[in-house]
């Protein structure tokens, strides 16, 4: 089974260097303006990519923006398997927002060097080459192939990477949503969703527990 476990914060969301754990129940307490909601958005961006269904009023500035305000800016996400974790490594270039897939669990030195400085995207990956660290040679855009790939829709040099293997998940990620931004919704609508998305045969309600956990 594969969980989101780390979220690291680096030179994004006005903060210079921040980690948390999500590898249990977190609980999210402060007032207001600490940045709850840009934590929130943050874990929602992962499973969503979809910088218009994240609850940013117009009046505040964009994803992009706000979160990738430099050419140092970082946002990190391990994943743990189940003998181990990889990253989704997310920056700007050429001013859009950018994914890499790093085969490794996170290591603040990929990204910070020997003076504290956060390293740029290229540094970064002249560093993993230095160090033998795996990562995806195709810097993925577009959103929509980022979650093909997390969905298990991809091709098959990205499955190491998916979340799950569903051909049909488009609901995954709107249901995800809406459960962060308060949105009504009706249980028998979630439940449909996820054995949609499980299912082999797009007609079938019915989830074999013998295969699927």
């Amino acid at each position: 089974m594969k969980q989101l476990s780390k979220l690291i914060f680096i030179n994004s969301a006005n903060v210079p260097y921040g980690k948390i754990i999500l590898d249990g129940n977190v609980h999210l307490i402060g007032n207001q303006g600490v940045g709850k909601s840009t934590v929130l958005r943050a874990i929602l961006f992962f499973y969503n990519a979809n910088t218009q269904r994240l609850g940013i009023s117009r009046n505040k500035k964009g994803f992009k923006e706000y979160y990738f305000s430099f050419p140092n800016s970082h946002l990190i996400y391990e994943v743990q398997t189940q003998n181990s974790a990889y990253c989704v490594w997310i920056f700007k270039s050429k001013n859009q927002i950018t994914y890499r897939f790093i085969d490794k669990a996170y290591d603040r030195n990929f990204f910070i060097d020997e003076l504290n400085i956060a390293r740029t995207h290229k540094a970064i990956e002249r560093e993993l080459d230095r160090l033998g660290v795996a990562y995806t040679s195709k810097m993925i855009n577009n959103f929509s192939d980022y979650r093909d790939i997390i969905y298990g829709k991809a091709a098959t040099k990205f499955r190491k990477y998916a979340l799950f293997q569903s051909k049909i998940y488009d609901n995954i990620p709107r249901t995800i949503s809406n459960i962060f931004l308060n949105s009504k919704l009706e249980g028998k609508f979630i439940k449909n969703t996820i054995i949609s998305s499980i299912v082999n045969n797009e007609n079938a309600m019915e989830v074999d527990l013998d295969v699927v956990r």
